[in-house]
């Protein structure tokens, strides 16, 4: 849970857009043509705490409702988790994503 958060905050960059609690985030990718624009200002910001929450919880949601595999788990859940991402992606970044998740 916490290497895939920070795979995401590797995605954002520290810039100014405001969030919550101080820290603030910007994506780069959204220049790069991988990420649409925010689509309402602190989207982003609430997406990045949604996946702070989904990293603390998933160990005990996979525990209680994972009925597959063991030795799959954790790729399930990490994509499962980033599957979060999809709404924001650009054409492009949704290719990317097909690619890197198998999907």
């Amino acid at each position: 849970g916490y290497a895939a958060l920070k795979e995401l905050e590797h995605l954002m960059q520290l810039g100014p857009v405001d969030r919550p609690g101080g820290r603030s985030y910007r994506l780069a990718q959204v220049a790069q043509g991988i990420f649409l624009p925010e689509p309402y200002p602190g989207a982003f910001a609430a997406l990045l705490q949604r996946f702070e929450i989904l990293s603390d919880f998933w160990m005990a949601a996979a525990e209680i409702l994972y009925d597959g595999p063991e030795d799959e788990r954790l790729s399930y859940y990490l994509r499962l988790n980033f599957q979060a991402l999809y709404p924001y992606l650009s054409p492009a970044g949704q290719t990317q994503f097909h690619s890197l998740l198998g999907i």
